[in-house]
C-alpha cells in the first residue's frame, strides 16, 4: 500500500519547477511589500516633521475629526525614545526589504 503524501523519487524533479518559482514569487513579494511599507513610513515621518514645524500645514489624510493623520502625529504616542515612530518603520522595512532581496538574490544564484 503506497502512501499519498510521499512523492516516489522519479517525480520529484518534475515538480520542483513550479515550487522554485513560487518560492521566488513569493520573496519578491516580500520585498514589494517592505518598499511599499518603506514608503509609507516615509511620508508618515515627513508628515510628523511638516505638522510639527508648521501648525497651519493641513494633509490630505486630515478627512475628518475621527481619520486624521495631522491628530496621530502630534500625540503624545508618535515619538518614542526621542524618535518619531515612523523612522522606525522606516529602519524596519529597511532592514526587511533588505533580507528579503538576499533571500531573492541567493536563491536566484542556486538556480542558475
Amino acid at each position: 500500500m503506497e502512501r499519498p503524501d510521499v512523492v516516489p523519487p522519479r517525480d520529484r524533479g518534475a515538480s520542483a519547477a513550479p515550487r522554485r518559482r513560487a518560492g521566488s514569487v513569493a520573496r519578491a513579494a516580500r520585498v514589494a511589500l517592505c518598499c511599499v511599507g518603506l514608503a509609507l513610513s516615509l511620508e508618515l515621518a515627513r508628515l510628523h516633521v511638516k505638522v510639527h514645524l508648521d501648525p497651519t500645514y493641513r494633509s490630505l489624510c486630515a478627512i475628518s475629526a475621527k481619520f486624521n493623520c495631522e491628530t496621530v502625529a502630534t500625540s503624545e504616542w508618535s515619538v518614542f525614545a526621542g524618535l518619531p515612530v515612523a523612522v522606525y518603520g522606516i529602519l524596519g522595512y529597511l532592514a526587511m526589504g533588505a533580507l528579503a532581496a538576499i533571500g531573492l538574490r541567493r536563491r536566484a544564484e542556486r538556480i542558475s
